[in-house]
């Protein structure tokens, strides 16, 4: 029963549509413009009501709030103007590269390249996680909302990576820490759901070698040692199958810890970590 309401609600939220993207040239520069549908108001209204009782910790933005966040943060980390038009329709200039999510599937495209293309990506969420809009200040530290595979640019002429769409964002309430190991978790299943079996472990190291806050790891690894409904949004937004969800989640629980006992400074805090739990559980 729990697996028919978890795949059934993953299912309506991955097919949420509130903006429409068309790719335009304007003055010989490619732009997408996005635009909401007329329908998106009630939309993002039900959506966020849905996960806001589930406990999910991502919300769809509305208008204003996705305009105002998207100008700013392209504004601030690409130093590049996105345009507001009459409409409210955004027209936001193309990063040079290629979706990683078709990167990565490209058969062309050796282990190697693949390996490399999402430790670029890793390595630019955590520039994404370590900034704060200027003008905000110390409250707008940045996490994504939904940084999955098909929502960063790699460009392998020059092995970088960038993080677009900035529809989605963290609830208030969410702590930093649990933002940013949200977005990690959410990055790890949707690197690891489009790669083959023989590759997972070059690819969680990938990820481990450029994202390298030890504490953010932690977290994740202890979000996935629990059972809760933020799962549905992970599976929706990565568009994984329970099956498969569960699958990757079980190698995970295995390798993470693995990772962090290889490294020094992970190897302590792990040693310590368990030594805190143990005594608590003696404690009760």
């Amino acid at each position: 029963m729990r697996k028919t309401v978890i795949s059934t609600l993953a299912g309506l939220i991955a097919r949420v549509r509130i903006n429409d993207v068309n790719r335009i040239v304007y003055c010989k520069r490619i732009y997408f413009r996005k635009s909401r549908y007329w329908f998106s108001p009630f939309v993002v209204w039900g959506a966020n009501l849905v996960l806001a009782v589930l406990g999910i910790r991502a919300r769809f933005l509305s208008l204003n709030r996705w305009t105002h966040r998207e100008r700013d943060v392209y504004r601030f980390f690409y130093n590049e103007d996105v345009f507001i038009g009459p409409d409210d329709s955004v027209y936001v200039p193309a990063r040079p590269g290629i979706c990683l999510a078709d990167f990565l599937q490209d058969p062309l495209r050796t282990d190697g390249e693949k390996d490399a293309a999402v430790g670029a990506a890793a390595a630019a969420l955590l520039r994404l996680h370590m900034n704060v809009l200027p003008h905000v200040g110390r409250t707008d530290v940045l996490s994504h909302g939904d940084a999955t595979a098909l929502n960063v640019i790699y460009d392998p002429a020059v092995d970088s990576a960038q993080w677009i769409d900035f529809e989605t964002a963290h609830a208030e309430r969410i702590s930093l820490i649990d933002r940013h190991a949200d977005d990690l978790q959410t990055f790890i299943l949707s690197i690891l759901t489009r790669s083959d079996p023989g590759v997972l472990s070059g690819r969680l190291a990938a990820i481990f070698r450029n994202y390298t806050e030890g504490e953010i790891w932690f977290t994740v690894l202890n979000t996935l040692e629990q059972e809760n409904w933020n799962m549905i949004f992970h599976m929706a937004r990565t568009r994984v199958g329970w099956q498969q969800y569960k699958d990757v989640k079980g190698q995970l629980l295995t390798a993470i810890p693995r990772l962090l006992a290889e490294n020094s400074e992970g190897h302590e805090h792990w040693v310590r970590q368990e030594r805190e739990e143990t005594d608590e559980r003696e404690y009760f």
